[in-house]
């Protein structure tokens, strides 16, 4: 996690590469493997991980987040209708999650 602090991505995603190796189920290393690969340009990627997330988390927030990146990727392709179904799924999650222009910002 401190390197992913850092912004130094590569060394986060190995890191989070082995976590979730030894434990598939962790939503939180999943999520910032997730995370540290969407960073990294490695969309395709990204967005299987957080495909995977959805179900294994109890968490509607981490959800949302997972929603909202999918949706970014798929804005990133030019899926816009796509994008927007995941927008509308990650507010029905969270409705506090951040606005999508301002995720995109990031």
């Amino acid at each position: 996690e401190g390197y992913f602090k850092l912004f130094m991505f590569d060394f986060a995603v190995r890191e989070f590469e082995q976590a979730v190796r030894q434990d598939p189920d962790s939503v939180i290393a999943r999520l910032y493997l997730a995370l540290g690969l969407l960073q990294q340009g490695e969309n395709a990627e990204a967005y299987r991980h957080f495909q995977l997330i959805v179900p294994l988390a109890d968490n509607n927030t981490v959800k949302a987040i997972s929603y909202q990146a999918m949706g970014c990727i798929q804005i990133m392709n030019r899926h816009y209708d796509s994008a927007q179904d995941y927008f509308q799924l990650a507010r029905k999650m969270d409705p506090a999650v951040p606005h999508p222009l301002s995720i995109l910002e990031l």
